[in-house]
Protein backbone atom coordinates (compact mmCIF):
# COMPACT_ATOMS: atom_id res chain seq x y z
CA UNK A 1 0.00 0.00 0.00
CA UNK A 2 1.05 3.56 -0.60
CA UNK A 3 -0.19 7.13 -0.22
CA UNK A 4 0.00 9.90 -2.83
CA UNK A 5 -0.03 13.55 -1.83
CA UNK A 6 0.42 16.42 -4.22
CA UNK A 7 -1.11 19.12 -6.35
CA UNK A 8 -1.85 20.20 -9.90
CA UNK A 9 -1.29 23.79 -11.00
CA UNK A 10 -2.21 24.34 -14.64
CA UNK A 11 -0.23 21.64 -16.46
CA UNK A 12 2.27 21.15 -13.61
CA UNK A 13 1.89 18.02 -11.45
CA UNK A 14 3.86 17.47 -8.22
CA UNK A 15 3.38 14.62 -5.75
CA UNK A 16 5.03 12.47 -3.09
CA UNK A 17 4.50 8.71 -2.93
CA UNK A 18 4.99 7.11 0.50
CA UNK A 19 4.91 3.34 1.00
CA UNK A 20 3.19 2.02 4.13
CA UNK A 21 5.25 -0.26 6.36
CA UNK A 22 8.59 0.69 4.83
CA UNK A 23 11.09 2.88 6.62
CA UNK A 24 12.17 5.00 3.68
CA UNK A 25 11.80 8.51 2.38
CA UNK A 26 8.92 9.22 0.00
CA UNK A 27 9.56 9.39 -3.73
CA UNK A 28 9.16 12.87 -5.21
CA UNK A 29 7.60 13.26 -8.66
CA UNK A 30 7.29 16.37 -10.82
CA UNK A 31 5.83 16.41 -14.28
CA UNK A 32 3.67 18.04 -16.90
CA UNK A 33 0.25 17.13 -18.27
CA UNK A 34 0.48 16.70 -22.06
CA UNK A 35 -1.55 15.41 -25.01
CA UNK A 36 -4.79 17.02 -23.90
CA UNK A 37 -4.64 15.46 -20.45
CA UNK A 38 -4.01 11.91 -21.68
CA UNK A 39 -0.41 11.68 -20.38
CA UNK A 40 1.86 12.99 -17.64
CA UNK A 41 5.60 13.01 -18.30
CA UNK A 42 8.28 14.02 -15.86
CA UNK A 43 11.03 13.06 -13.45
CA UNK A 44 11.18 11.24 -10.09
CA UNK A 45 13.73 11.69 -7.28
CA UNK A 46 14.59 9.45 -4.32
CA UNK A 47 17.10 9.38 -1.50
CA UNK A 48 18.53 12.77 -0.59
CA UNK A 49 21.52 13.50 -0.51
CA UNK A 50 22.73 10.56 -2.66
CA UNK A 51 19.85 11.15 -4.97
CA UNK A 52 18.61 8.65 -7.49
CA UNK A 53 16.41 9.93 -10.28
CA UNK A 54 14.78 8.91 -13.51
CA UNK A 55 12.02 9.75 -15.91
CA UNK A 56 8.42 8.55 -15.79
CA UNK A 57 5.38 8.58 -18.02
CA UNK A 58 1.77 7.94 -17.07
CA UNK A 59 -1.06 7.54 -19.53
CA UNK A 60 -4.73 6.82 -19.31
CA UNK A 61 -7.04 4.94 -21.58
CA UNK A 62 -9.77 6.79 -23.35
CA UNK A 63 -13.32 6.28 -22.13
CA UNK A 64 -14.03 4.15 -25.21
CA UNK A 65 -11.07 1.82 -24.47
CA UNK A 66 -12.11 1.41 -20.83
CA UNK A 67 -15.70 0.70 -21.83
CA UNK A 68 -14.64 -2.00 -24.30
CA UNK A 69 -12.31 -3.56 -21.71
CA UNK A 70 -15.09 -3.68 -19.08
CA UNK A 71 -17.50 -5.23 -21.57
CA UNK A 72 -14.96 -7.93 -22.49
CA UNK A 73 -14.27 -8.73 -18.83
CA UNK A 74 -17.98 -8.98 -18.03
CA UNK A 75 -18.63 -11.47 -20.83
CA UNK A 76 -15.78 -13.82 -19.84
CA UNK A 77 -16.65 -16.48 -17.26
Amino acid sequence: DSTLRGHVNGTEVVFLKSYHGLDQEPIYYEGEIVDGGQRIVGKWYFGWPDELSGSFEMSRDSVEQVSVQVQKEQTQF
